[in-house]
């Protein structure tokens, strides 16, 4: 692993309390919301609500210095990782997918994909 990277590790559970004032602000996209400057700007389909939970953990980490990554490619705006579920942005070199390599190396990458794609054939996620 890259040693300049530093990665959080689980130690501790932790509880976040968030008020439903905070999280009515958050749905209603007003800035006075805590979470406002790291809302969620990619609102459709299953991420039409705005991925709050995610949202709200995100700045927890952010606060304490973590950069954090979410799950998704370099195209919604913020910092994303991709791995398999996004082909095209391996192949396009997108930043999200930039982002794993420069922890994990691309052979680990290349290996790990494979064994997905194998995985999704098996149960028939793949289409031909």
């Amino acid at each position: 692993m890259n040693k300049a990277i530093q990665v959080w590790t689980a130690s501790s559970e932790f509880a976040l309390q968030v008020s439903e004032e905070q999280k009515r602000l958050y749905k209603a996209n007003d800035p006075r919301s805590i979470y406002y400057d790291g809302r969620w700007i990619y609102r459709k389909g299953r991420h039409k609500a705005g991925e709050f939970p995610v949202v709200v953990v995100r700045k927890r980490f952010m606060d304490q210095g973590y950069k954090v990554w979410v799950s998704g490619q370099s195209k919604l705006g913020i910092d994303a990782f991709i791995l398999a579920m996004f082909p095209s942005a391996r192949e396009t070199r997108d930043q999200s997918y930039l982002n794993v390599v420069k922890v994990f190396g691309e052979k680990k990458l290349d290996r790990f994909i494979a064994i997905v794609e194998q995985e999704k054939k098996k149960y028939g996620l793949v289409m031909s």
